[in-house]
């Protein structure tokens, strides 16, 4: 009898894993094309794997996840957009009345109390996230009657502003509906405001990586990093979660580059090339889930790192 109930408990854990419910530590959640769910990556940095989709009553072709794990946009197969909270890997939709169909892309503000969802031009603001979701606005992206495609685009924490980078133009737009330009900035450009604050950083070739202090008012830069060849394909950008130091992920032999607020440098190695730097708690993400390993940048207080996730086996 013992041994029977030990093979149930076995068993009902199994179903549970692969219903998307996860026991234990969660690095953080990745979207599965295929599958076209999100799934958990139940451990640590450096000893997580990839966990069974979690469920969300729709077929999603998109998903993106707020830094503190705690909420996710979904796109639906029929384009609706969809709201929900995150917790313990399970998925409760919340309403937003009014949120656009089918955005583009999808950034959350440093702390994810925020979001801007982008399409044909048209920036939409969402604040009191994760608890108490909002629309706060919407922005027209457009010059001489055309649509912008940023090539970056970054809201503040509490909604209030906009940053974006257009060619080599950095721009900042706010609920108000006014946009101006920041700064020039070279092709490719980069943008991240730091959590709770309106202090911004800009990576780009040609420019290195600049801190712009309070952007709204005095918009003072401060250098970084030079431009040394190190930042002619920036394939991401931002704040550690205490918005101490700067994640930059780049072409470069060495493609994660760390610096703190005085500028000090520290680059560190990965046998991988970047696509994106998405914030998960303390990690970030650097390319999407595929048929090689997932590859991770711990920003960890022990020094930073970059550490992968298995592969996802098939079966799965």
């Amino acid at each position: 009898m013992t041994k029977y109930i030990s093979i149930l408990l076995a068993l009902t854990g199994f179903a549970q894993a692969q219903q998307g419910s996860v026991a234990g530590p969660v690095a953080g959640f990745v979207f599965d094309r295929g599958a076209q769910a999100l799934r958990p990556l139940p451990g640590i940095a450096g000893a997580s794997t990839v966990g069974g989709p979690i469920t969300s009553g729709y077929q999603l072709t998109a998903a993106y996840v707020a830094p503190r794990l705690d909420s996710v946009f979904g796109v639906a197969a029929d384009g609706s957009t969809h709201y929900f909270t995150l917790s313990s890997a399970t998925l409760s939709e919340a309403s937003i009345a009014g949120l656009m169909a089918q955005p583009e892309r999808v950034a959350f503000s440093p702390s994810g109390t925020a979001a801007v969802l982008y399409s044909s031009g048209q920036a939409q603001m969402v604040v009191g996230l994760p608890g108490s979701p909002s629309l706060a606005g919407s922005l027209p992206l457009r010059q001489a009657a055309r649509a912008i495609h940023p090539t970056s685009l970054a809201i503040s924490d509490d909604g209030a502003y906009l940053l974006f980078a257009v060619g080599g133009a950095i721009q900042l737009g706010s609920q108000s509906g006014g946009v101006r330009a920041v700064m020039s900035a070279g092709a490719g450009a980069s943008v991240a405001f730091a959590p709770g604050a309106h202090d911004a950083v800009i990576a780009a070739r040609g420019t290195g990586v600049m801190l712009v202090h309070d952007v709204p008012g005095s918009a003072v830069q401060q250098t970084l990093a030079a431009d040394d060849g190190s930042f002619e394909i920036v394939a991401g950008l931002g704040f550690s979660q205490d918005g101490t130091r700067v994640f930059v992920a780049t072409a470069a032999a060495q493609p994660v580059i760390v610096l703190d607020l005085a500028g000090n440098r520290t680059g560190v190695a990965c046998a991988c090339s970047p696509t994106e730097l998405a914030p998960m708690g303390n990690l970030f993400r650097l390319n999407e889930l595929g048929a090689g390993p997932l590859w991770l940048a711990d920003a960890g207080l022990s020094g930073p790192r970059t550490v992968f996730v298995p592969a996802l086996v098939a079966a799965q």
